[in-house]
């Protein structure tokens, strides 16, 4: 059985610089997207005890909006 990706832009960008460090595309399952948000999020410093309820705040499962 083949998991739904969806497709995913990422960029780091160098603000001072005005500038594209990296830039790639990426096809995740809503786990993978799940874990590289949970992942970017311990990176810039958020506490690993925030809880899934902060994941789920800024990486919801289902839409914001009605497609």
């Amino acid at each position: 059985m083949v998991k739904e990706t969806r497709r995913y832009g990422i960029w780091i960008v160098d603000i001072e610089a005005d500038r594209d460090v990296v830039s790639t595309v990426v096809d995740w399952t809503e786990e993978e997207k799940r874990m590289a948000v949970a992942q970017i999020v311990r990176w810039t410093g958020v506490p690993e005890d925030a809880g899934q309820d902060f994941v789920d705040m800024i990486a919801p499962p289902k839409p914001r909006k009605p497609q």
